[in-house]
């Protein structure tokens, strides 16, 4: 069974219970927790449990612990090659998601380990292996959307361009990536997203779904043509 509950809570506390009434007139009033299964990938990005961290040298990066974040730290001058590996029970992918997060401890507040948060990431890549191969099998991805710098840098082929975004206003940025067709996979499958470095990520994390990206990809595009405000240069 699956059950979405949607509640409009204008004041007060609000709550609300779920029952329901077996073939043998036996009830359970609320349903107990244990017989309940939260999925938030369904119709939300989540978070992707970490299996695996890889770098080149003169970076390091770690989980933090009890926590979805990954943690770099090294020079900042330094190109760089990190890949991540994370399985989950999740057989359904139409979109991921990668966070670049502000953090007080960072340069600048990051995200980046550069000069004023900057950070600048010239490709990309995202591969499966399904429980029990010995094959990797590429995903190829349609151009990349986010609220700054160019992202479809990541998937052109070309490492002589690039993502590359400096903080801003102590803000967070994202890119999503989708598939250029749906991904369906057993259970535990691993998956490994690597990223090649000019200027490395100082935090960040990976998140999928397994909704429709369609609605927060036109979202973040009307965002960028508002910001594309027209200018005039006078000499």
């Amino acid at each position: 069974y699956y059950f979405e509950i949607l509640q409009l809570d204008k004041s007060g506390k609000g709550s609300f219970r779920i029952g329901w009434t077996f073939p043998n007139g036996a009830t359970e009033q609320p349903i107990p927790a244990g017989r309940l299964r939260w999925t938030p990938h369904l119709y939300s990005f989540a978070s992707l449990p970490v299996s695996r961290l890889e770098c080149s040298e003169r970076l390091t990066v770690q989980q933090i612990k009890d926590s979805d974040l990954i943690l770099a730290s090294g020079d900042p001058r330094a190109a760089s090659t990190v890949t991540v590996e994370f399985q989950s029970d999740v057989t359904t992918y139409t979109a991921f998601r990668l966070d670049a997060v502000v953090n007080e401890e960072l340069l600048s507040n990051g995200p980046g380990l550069g000069s004023r948060g900057m950070f600048s990431l010239s490709e990309l890549s995202l591969e499966y292996q399904e429980p029990g191969s010995t094959t990797s099998v590429p995903v190829p991805l349609d151009a990349p959307v986010a609220h700054t710098g160019i992202p479809a840098s990541l998937v052109d082929g070309d490492v002589s361009t690039s993502w590359s975004v400096r903080g801003r206003d102590n803000e967070s940025t994202s890119v999503i990536l989708v598939p250029e067709k749906t991904i369906t996979v057993s259970p535990q499958t691993t998956f490994r997203l690597t990223l090649h470095q000019e200027t490395p990520l100082g935090l960040f994390r990976v998140l999928g779904t397994a909704a429709s990206a369609t609605w927060q990809v036109e979202a973040m595009r009307r965002q960028m043509e508002q910001a594309e405000l027209p200018f005039a240069l006078h000499v």
